[in-house]
């Protein structure tokens, strides 16, 4: 999983001063392994932003032009250039001498020099998209296309000079995190979750990942929800909302996208993913105009109906199958990916919002049954806390109102069947001491788990700790596991070594086993012979070679092969093999077991 530091920062003031190295050593130490990081800055270096004032013809190419540019030192600079859309008044992305490009977007990075092309010096090189790694952001119409950095100037307040990862807010450091350390965290699949624990292990202060959105009270004319299957769904939200458009989502929201490896498709739809890869709770939007009837229904498939989902392909579905359905069928395959007659489109104005908690053994089971894996089944099938589904609306739904203003929340309704019980731990300090090696005062433990999130009570010497909903997953349910989050608060380098005591002793003399050695010594140094071993099933033959009756012997439920399926009952049977074995490549020789 991918996480960007600028992103953390957003909900925990982490300090200038921090390294990425120290920070990736840190969240190793406590938490998750960080198996490496990016500073994305340096693929940017030595690119500004440039203003074309001026686009004069090449005197000795009619394919080339001569774009003076201001680079922000007062003196324009010449650079040839031969983008099929160049145009004064234009912000665009230069690369200066020292810069790493990649010519045509094809080949190894080359680093640039001082040139003259047909005659006249170039003080740079204007890029296109696919030269400089952007075409996720800024995609191409032809390959002559150069960067237009004139839609996002307003936007990100770009400058003539400005250092280009800055003003395309890329000047980052994304830490990489290995997947497999997160399986049973199912809270730190976001970034604030890692943002939450970083708070605890620097002793920061974590802000709201955002303001509580107020939501109208329900409306059955316009929107119900019913859980029909309430083991296989907790929770389920819907929330319905016009007057809406899919436009192109705002710049900041494609960068931020585009850290995680995710397209940019539009507004509606990149709202969701940010709001999955900020909170690790995923939604969905549904064109509400192509849902039949108001009611959502959570339920499981019927035999042989089908889903046509986004990816454009048709899946059959059984019983086993959690699915969203409205009064005509399936538009969605639950926790793992909607359905393509429902979906948005630039058409849409009206939609209705899902945010939801499936059981993550539905949500697997089906997702390998399919060979469907997303970025939401992947989180799905940690175990989610239901509460984030709430979260998720709240933030999908005050990004939207501050870039379209004018949508409307129509109605809401939360289907929350069963209120989960918190769950609380007993443990006294002695027991946490006497599991970690260390004399921690209450005091230093209660500190510890209230940084992590945990409601602690002391009664009669005894801590009574309150699970937070975000660790009762499955995560944190016994007294060890409470050991485990003192010690690493408390730092796992910073725990007192002891070496284990080892008391050595006289041995006792053995009388059966000095017999067997003073034996091999004999048959081996004075009679010349070679010492086998043997594994205890042999094959029938070698058995009624030796006389030996199969009911002598002991099966094996499964053994290595049909035809040597009985423990022999002495060491004769596989002496005689080993015997056919040798007589193949030696004349004499002398064997003993």
């Amino acid at each position: 999983m991918k996480v960007s530091l600028n992103w953390l920062r957003e909900y925990v003031d982490v300090p200038q001063s921090l390294g990425p190295e120290e920070l990736a050593h840190q969240i190793t130490m406590s938490t998750v392994e960080v198996e490496g990081y990016e500073d994305l800055s340096k693929s940017f270096a030595n690119m500004v932003v440039g203003k074309i004032t001026e686009v004069k013809p090449h005197p000795n190419a009619d394919a080339l032009r001569l774009a003076m540019t201001d680079l922000g030192d007062g003196k324009p600079a010449t650079i040839v250039c031969g983008g099929s859309n160049l145009a004064e008044g234009m912000f665009v992305a230069v690369a200066q001498q020292g810069a790493k490009v990649r010519w045509h977007g094809e080949g190894d990075l080359v680093e640039l020099k001082p040139a003259k092309i047909r005659g006249i010096v170039s003080e740079g090189m204007i890029c296109a998209a696919n030269e400089i790694g952007l075409s996720e952001l800024f995609p191409q119409k032809d390959d002559a296309e150069i960067v237009d950095l004139t839609e996002i100037a307003e936007e990100c307040s770009l400058e003539p000079g400005m250092p280009l990862a800055r003003a395309l807010l890329l000047d980052d450091i994304v830490f990489d995190i290995d997947n497999k350390s997160l399986t049973n965290r199912p809270d730190l699949w976001g970034h604030y979750g890692i943002a939450r624990e970083i708070a605890a292990i620097f002793d920061l202060e974590l802000k709201d990942a955002c303001e509580s959105f107020e939501l109208p009270a329900k409306n059955e004319k316009q929107l119900s929800v019913r859980i029909e299957e309430s083991h296989l769904s907790k929770r389920y939200i819907g929330v319905s909302i016009r007057g809406v458009t899919a436009t192109r989502s705002p710049y900041w929201l494609r960068a931020r996208l585009s850290l995680m490896d995710q397209r940019s498709i539009d507004l509606l739809v990149d709202l969701t993913n940010y709001v999955l890869f900020s909170l690790g709770q995923p939604t969905h939007v549904f064109d509400s105009d192509k849902l039949n009837g108001s009611e959502i229904r959570v339920r499981t498939a019927t035999a042989a109906e089908k889903a046509l989902l986004l990816d454009e392909e048709e899946y059959e579905l059984s019983k086993e199958d959690l699915v969203i359905a409205d009064s005509s069928g399936v538009i969605a395959l639950a926790g793992i990916m909607g359905g393509g007659p429902s979906s948005v489109t630039a058409k849409t104005t009206n939609i209705v919002l899902e945010s939801a908690n499936f059981s993550p053994i539905a949500v697997r089971r089906t997702a390998t049954k399919h060979g469907i894996r997303t970025e939401s089944s992947m989180r799905f099938e940690k175990g989610i806390d239901p509460a984030r589904a709430r979260e998720g609306v709240d933030l999908y739904l005050s990004l939207l109102k501050v870039i379209q203003p004018g949508c409307q929340i129509q109605s809401v309704h939360d289907c929350f069947p069963e209120q989960i019980e918190p769950i609380v731990v007993s443990v006294t300090q002695e027991f946490i001491n006497a599991r970690i090696g260390e004399n921690l005062s209450t005091a230093q433990s209660e500190r510890y788990l209230s940084k992590l999130g945990f409601e602690v009570s002391t009664k009669d010497g005894t801590l009574e700790i309150t699970v937070p909903s975000w660790r009762a997953t499955g995560d944190v349910s016994i007294p060890e596991d409470i050991v485990e989050e003192v010690a690493r608060l408390f730092g796992y380098d910073n725990l007192t070594f002891v070496a284990p005591k080892i008391e050595l002793t006289k041995s006792a003399f053995n009388a059966q086993h000095d017999v067997r050695r003073r034996i091999r010594n004999f048959l081996a140094q004075c009679g010349g012979m070679h010492e086998i071993l043997s594994y205890p099933w042999v094959e029938d033959s070698f058995l009624e070679a030796a006389g030996i009756s199969r009911d002598e012997c002991l099966a094996l439920h499964a053994g290595p092969s049909p035809k040597a399926s009985l423990l022999q009952p002495t060491r004769i049977p596989s002496l005689l093999g080993a015997i056919k074995l040798n007589r193949s490549h030696v004349e004499e020789f002398s064997l003993f077991e």
